[in-house]
């Protein structure tokens, strides 16, 4: 294949030297075949051959562009940068000014140039936005907001759009979360009562469930604990999966606080039971029930304590624990 791509090559420059004025084609088709080889400084000379002999070439927007990704392969980024910049100039209207553009915002996010990286972004979502270019954009923006812990920015920048993009899902309720999500981790001041306003302003918001569990964090640390309790009532009602174990275990382990025990049991005998099959929070909810196992309960814990025996990847310590409670519980249903 590589004699057959040699062959391709000559005859491609056997073309163009052959016809008078040259071969505006065989030449595309030669750059064309260096790129698909790898020799993209040859790749280079021969776009640099065309922009010179044939400058209104129908080939020109696309030969630049793959100039410009040969540049990057070459690790020549700054001839990159302006390959890809003058792609979108030159040419755009053509179908790969959009990719240049996102080509030249993700080079400017790895050289750090961050805020370059962003206004680019931005220019392709404002030229192109219905490509899926500016769908790629948007996403990679939000990523860029979150690590900077200031996806309320983001949302900001979406609402001024006045318009969806591809097909994100951005609607308003999300935006006013991620907003407020975004203050809570900076520590700002009001936002337990953005979350309550947020919880009934969109009563179906797909982002409630998260937004009751920032709003429990919030009045656990606000000392509010018969509010957290309220909302994690009201969130275990309609939560599935880990967050139900989840939410089970949080309500147990404030009940316990409270020093209502029999409720904290209870909390930690459902999310047991709901637990049942993983590994992690099996454990976790059988070791804090059979803590606080009531004699009413005993055949019923010991059961959960063979069960978590039986496992093969407790350390000495738990395994410790749970034979002491499990003598705990055959003397109290005076089986010593």
């Amino acid at each position: 294949q590589t004699g057959q791509s040699n062959d391709a090559s000559v005859a491609y420059r056997k073309a163009d030297e052959t016809r008078e004025g040259g071969s505006e084609e065989a030449l595309y088709r030669l750059a064309m075949l260096y790129s698909r080889l790898g020799k993209h400084s040859e790749q280079i000379a021969v776009v640099k051959s065309i922009e010179s002999k044939y400058p209104s070439s129908r080939y020109r927007a696309e030969l630049l562009y793959r100039r410009g990704r040969s540049e990057l392969l070459l690790g020549k980024t700054n001839e990159a940068l302006k390959t890809l910049t003058d792609v979108q100039r030159l040419y755009p209207a053509s179908e790969y000014a959009p990719t240049a553009l996102l080509e030249k915002a993700l080079l400017e996010g790895n050289q750090g140039k961050e805020e370059a990286s962003i206004n680019t972004y931005k220019q392709l979502i404002s030229l192109y936005p219905d490509s899926s270019e500016a769908e790629n954009a948007l996403s990679d923006l939000r990523a860029i907001y979150s690590e900077r812990n200031a996806l309320d920015e983001y949302a900001s920048y979406v609402r001024s759009l006045g318009r969806k993009i591809g097909k994100q899902p951005e609607d308003e309720a999300h935006l006013s979360f991620i907003s407020i999500e975004s203050k809570v981790r900076r520590g700002e001041q009001g936002t337990t009562a953005l979350l309550e306003r947020y919880l009934q302003d969109y009563p179906k918001s797909a982002d409630r469930l998260s937004a009751q569990r920032l709003l429990i964090k919030q009045y656990l640390n606000e000392g509010r604990s018969l509010d957290a309790l309220k909302h994690i009532s009201e969130a275990r009602a309609v939560a599935k999966g880990e967050d139900a174990i989840a939410l089970a275990l949080e309500e147990g382990d404030l009940y316990k606080t409270l020093g209502r025990t029999t409720d904290a049991y209870n909390s930690y005998q459902s999310a047991y039971k709901a637990a049942e099959g993983t590994k992690v929070y099996s454990l976790t909810a059988g070791m804090k029930l059979l803590r606080l196992s009531e004699a009413k309960n005993v055949v019923g814990d010991l059961s959960v304590a063979n069960a978590l025996l039986s496992r093969s990847d407790l350390t000495e310590e738990q395994r410790a624990e749970l034979t002491l409670l499990k003598g705990k519980l055959y003397q109290r249903a005076g089986q010593t």
